[in-house]
């Protein structure tokens, strides 16, 4: 026979084995996502729950979760929160499969995701960024704001674009001046630490954050 889940309770979870507790679906929850992250995906598998009645979850069909994306939209959800919800149902199952709770074939695989039309531009234009640039050097040149280096900020997040999260972490041995792989690019760069993996990205130096930063370039920390 082949295995599927037993689902808990919605409020337990997004399912858990019979007679197996802690739920192993829980425990991977509160150790992957942040608080916020799990009360959404907690409403997400409780509607789809509430839609579909499963008990197993090769109970939830395809046609189950178009049934819970109709009902979300007409319970006023945007386009964008029923996308983030069918990622996090899609999760579940695939962790399921992979941990051999579950075989089947993921519903979610078949459902399409929804269109999110939007008026805003996913970047600035080199006008606004110049903008934002002399704004935050004049804030910065304001003797109650000598210490807050916002130009640094700005250089680094919009000419280099990282990520807030490695902002936060950014060390100085990242900046390397020197670069060894001139040959497929001639400028210095920035070896980006991804936090999550650990791997890294090299993003080329724009001149305005190589003029910023060379005269601190044998900085440690």
């Amino acid at each position: 026979m082949s295995p599927d889940m037993a689902l808990a309770p919605p409020s337990q979870g997004p399912g858990v084995l019979p007679n197996v507790r802690p739920s192993p679906f829980a425990y991977w929850h509160q150790t992957t996502y942040a608080a916020r992250t799990l009360k959404c995906r907690r409403q997400f598998w409780q509607q789809l729950l509430e839609v579909c009645g499963a008990v197993r979850l090769s109970d939830i069909t395809t046609r189950a979760v178009e049934d819970w994306k109709a009902a979300r939209l007409r319970a006023g959800n945007e386009p964008s929160t029923v996308n983030a919800g069918r990622q996090a149902l899609s999760a579940i199952f695939t962790y399921a499969r992979n941990n051999g709770y579950w075989q089947g074939v993921n519903p979610l695989a078949a459902v399409k995701r929804l269109s999110v039309h939007t008026d805003k531009r996913p970047y600035h234009t080199e006008a606004e960024m110049l903008q934002l640039l002399e704004a935050t050097q004049a804030h910065d040149a304001t003797p109650t704001n000598q210490n807050r280096d916002m130009e640094a900020v700005v250089l680094l997040l919009a000419w280099a674009g990282l990520r807030h999260s490695e902002l936060d972490s950014i060390k100085w041995s990242w900046f390397l001046w020197d670069n060894e792989d001139r040959h497929r690019n001639p400028y210095p760069i920035i070896r980006v630490v991804v936090r999550k993996d650990k791997e890294t990205r090299d993003v080329p130096m724009a001149e305005r954050i190589r003029d910023k930063f060379h005269p601190d370039r044998h900085r440690t920390g």
